[in-house]
């Protein structure tokens, strides 16, 4: 396990930091038997320019983003066209509900469940 901070080398102006293990956002350990070992992926980071560069890993919780749709935080995402992320379980429900909203909003099926609800509360009631 090597989670310390090590200057490796500069690259002209910027100096490379490697911080072995540690997820560069978090600094949280990704090592073998740290249990943020499988989900992470390799990073590199830097805040500005002419500022260090940070190599190491990303954790799975700095990967997550919120999804615009739903609100959860997910590791599994596409970007929208018009900028944001929603989560592929959105992605996959969206259609559905399009065409779930277009017929629940048809008059004929506005009857049919009322009728079903209607007889549905008359059974618990009565």
């Amino acid at each position: 396990m090597r989670n310390s901070i090590i200057i490796t080398h500069t690259d002209g102006p910027n100096q490379i930091v490697d911080l072995a293990d540690l997820c560069t956002e978090c600094l949280r350990d990704t090592s073998i038997g740290s249990g943020t070992f499988v989900n992470r992926v390799p990073s590199t980071r830097q805040d500005g320019v002419g500022s260090p560069i940070f190599d190491g890993w990303l954790c799975v919780d700095c990967q997550m983003v919120e999804c615009d749709d739903c609100g959860r935080m997910k590791l599994d995402y596409v970007m929208k066209p018009e900028g944001g992320a929603i989560c592929n379980e959105c992605v996959e429900l969206a259609p559905w509900l399009d065409h779930l909203w277009v017929v629940m909003t048809h008059p004929l099926m506005q009857l049919i469940i009322g009728v079903v609800l209607g007889f549905i509360v008359g059974a618990y009631a009565g």
